[in-house]
């Protein structure tokens, strides 16, 4: 009974911090270790190396990823008018 009524704000809730949590760079650096890079970590370092192709191919494949999981997700937090009222 519970689950349906806080589905849509737990699904919205975890998207709102995820977003910001993707592109968090000042907690990826005191995270970094070597062999245990962070995603904004490994993007930093190649655009700091000047592998701006990969560094771009890397960014297009995440951004991808996220879209695609927010197209997943859309259709189950949809409000639907018809049992909202």
């Amino acid at each position: 009974m519970v689950l349906p009524l806080i589905s849509l704000s737990v699904f919205a809730g975890w998207f709102l911090a995820f977003m910001p949590a993707l592109t968090e760079l000042t907690m990826s650096a005191l995270l970094f270790s070597p062999g245990n890079e962070t995603l904004g970590q490994v993007v930093f370092s190649l655009n700091q190396e000047g592998q701006v192709n990969l560094t771009a191919a890397l960014v297009f494949v995440v951004t991808l990823s996220v879209l695609l999981l927010h197209m997943l997700i859309r259709p189950v937090t949809r409000v639907r008018l018809d049992r909202a009222l």
